[in-house]
């Protein structure tokens, strides 16, 4: 399944009133002759390829409320593997449950992750788990082929590169040339995902996802892409407090998730997601007030989505000024927030550094300007990358602005409001384009594109506690991975003017042409248009040989997003080449004009 096209980025630059040309095989005209008035990028060469590996974690809750949620998720997982598959995906896969234990790691015997056959038994007694034929699944044989797998190939996790197929006739797992049978793929999840219904009640989901990863390094490759998907309907109550980890004193009952609740962090007690709009399937949280932290003034919602030890200070002083509105837009329990939970920034810092670690090799070589930066330049340089390499997605309670103290708290967990998956939504919105989507519905339209202007509905607007359809959520949560995987985000800003200076002969923005009539992120602080002669072309060639030159279609080969909010975020170009053709044993280059040269 693995997309083997490497990817070579050849973009000349026509250097201004010389007819010199710097880069190999190359130059403007050969892969399309460009208007004058306009010269390509920067020449730059990545035989590495530009399509990216992901390795993903699945955090599945494991409590006794999971029973329908699991099923769902179960009958929907090919609608997340699609998207995968679609793309020819080199994907790792693993799944951990939200109990926290000792050493709770990918590679560990107490991990979910390494087929818990009483997890699984667990479940499957008690949920009658079905196919997606409505049949029951027969659960020792699927058990029986999960241990046979991991015993074989000595794994912890699914790899897309395995070549294995299951004769079921034999009842054994056999080495082939082929990629592993779709089929088998979701077998073994399900010995992964599935992680049961006999786990803590008492949901720590960002303490065992970071635990995971650091148990086992070797499941994060060297320059892959990570994503993490949580699922669940409750919230994270990872602890500071010794007794709470270590002994996990808290119980697995409701009392000891509403003990968490009223310990809960100053900053995970906004409320502003009150005043959250769905428009478009998609979420517009409400930024409230500006409050001053250090010399600046920032949007309450971004203080408390920043959770950091400033961002902190500033909320507890804001909380505390008998003058200021804070009430209205924190709720603290009586006695206010104890701030007993472990920060959402620690697991933030914890799973940057973590990726940065794995693919500072991979940043060095993409960019060797890096090299010469100070070390501490350097550094920060490669933390922004490592965010931008990091996607986080949720199926949860989603927040609906309420936080609980001792005589409102709720009995149910798909209600009116349920207990609320807040600290792993806000969680989510530490980086760019976060998903939270609905595990259960409560009084709220929300709908999801998941197939260029297919919609899908996932909740009806009358819909009180009934449980979401999992399908276009996975789905949409499989494609966003999917287009990090394939899509190409070119890496120099393209020929652009900023809209009050089009048409008007300003030197800042010489179109020969004048500008496009388009005006991409209008109404916004990103708007821009290009000059008419702007195009990009995208083609294969065998090795360096410009002279095997095939050009893709647009299109039908390739699409172009000239509004890519995912590219911008990255490459600070919001040009996206999205891919749909896979030239096996070929190198894809494109090119686009970059510099204007003004003649």
């Amino acid at each position: 399944m693995r997309l083997r096209t490497k990817v070579l980025m050849l973009a000349c630059l026509m250097l201004a009133g010389l007819g010199l040309v710097v880069g190999t095989a190359c130059n403007e005209h050969e892969l399309s002759p460009f208007a004058n008035s306009l010269a390509a990028g920067a020449a730059e060469m990545n035989k590495d390829g530009a399509t990216r590996a992901v390795d993903i974690l699945f955090v599945v809750d494991d409590s006794n409320s999971m029973v329908e949620e699991q099923r769902g998720l179960n009958e929907n997982f090919s609608a997340f593997l699609g998207q995968l598959v679609a793309v020819n995906a080199d994907f790792q896969l693993a799944a951990i449950s939200t109990t926290l234990l000792n050493g709770h790691g990918i590679n560990e015997p107490n991990s979910s992750v390494s087929f818990n056959t009483e997890l699984a038994q667990t479940f499957w007694g008690a949920g009658n788990l079905l196919d997606e034929d409505g049949r029951e699944i027969d659960s020792t044989a699927l058990r029986e082929k999960c241990e046979k797998f991991f015993n074989l190939t000595k794994t912890t996790w699914l790899t897309s590169t395995l070549r294995y197929s299951y004769d079921k006739t034999e009842k054994a797992w056999k080495q082939g040339t082929e990629s592993m049978n779709l089929d088998d793929i979701k077998d073994l999840f399900r010995c992964q995902g599935l992680t049961g219904t006999g786990g803590s009640a008492v949901e720590r989901g960002l303490s065992t996802m970071i635990r995971s990863l650091n148990s086992n390094r070797r499941f994060k490759r060297s320059g892959s892409l990570l994503a993490v998907v949580f699922v669940t309907d409750e919230n994270d109550c990872s602890s500071t407090m010794e007794d709470a980890v270590a002994a996990n004193t808290y119980g697995d009952n409701q009392d000891a998730t509403q003990e968490c609740e009223l310990k809960r962090n100053i900053e995970d007690s906004c409320v502003l997601s009150s005043g959250d709009r769905v428009k478009n399937g998609e979420v517009e949280p409400a930024l409230g007030p500006t409050i001053d932290v250090g010399d600046s003034k920032v949007p309450l919602r971004k203080v408390c989505v920043d959770a950091s030890a400033e961002s902190r200070d500033a909320l507890i002083k804001y909380y505390n000024d008998p003058e200021s509105d804070a009430k209205e837009y924190i709720n603290c329990p009586e006695g206010g927030c104890l701030n007993k939970l472990q920060t959402r920034r620690d697991f933030y810092d914890q799973i940057v550094e973590y990726v940065r670690v794995s693919n500072v090799g991979y940043y060095l070589k993409s960019q060797p300007s890096l090299k010469a930066l100070d070390k501490e330049e350097r550094k920060k340089k490669e933390e922004q990358m490592a965010v931008e390499d990091i996607i986080i997605a949720s199926v949860i309670n989603r927040d609906q602005g309420l936080r609980y103290n001792d005589e409102n708290f709720p009995e149910k967990w798909c209600g009116a409001a349920g207990t609320q998956s807040y600290r792993y939504q806000l969680f989510a919105e530490m980086f760019n384009d976060p998903i939270y989507a609905p595990i259960c519905c409560r009084r709220e339209a929300f709908s999801t594109n998941v197939a260029g202007d297919q919609i899908e509905t996932v909740c009806e607007a009358n819909d009180n506690g009934s449980l979401a359809k999992f399908g276009p959520v996975l789905s949409k949560i499989g494609k966003r991975i999917g287009e990090a995987v394939a899509s190409i985000c070119t890496t120099k800003v393209p020929v652009t003017c900023i809209p009050e200076e089009c048409n008007a002969g300003s030197p800042k923005c010489p179109c020969l042409r004048g500008c496009s009539d388009t005006q991409y992120f209008a109404g916004s602080e990103h708007a821009y248009n290009v000059c008419e002669e702007f195009k990009v072309v995208v083609g294969s060639i065998e090795g360096e040989d410009m002279s095997t030159l095939e050009i893709f279609k647009d299109g039908t080969d390739y699409t172009i997003d000239m509004e890519s909010t995912f590219c911008r975020n990255r490459t600070d170009s919001p040009i996206q080449i999205k891919l749909n053709r896979n030239d096996a044993g070929r190198n894809l280059v494109y090119q686009y004009p970059q510099k204007i040269t003004g003649k």
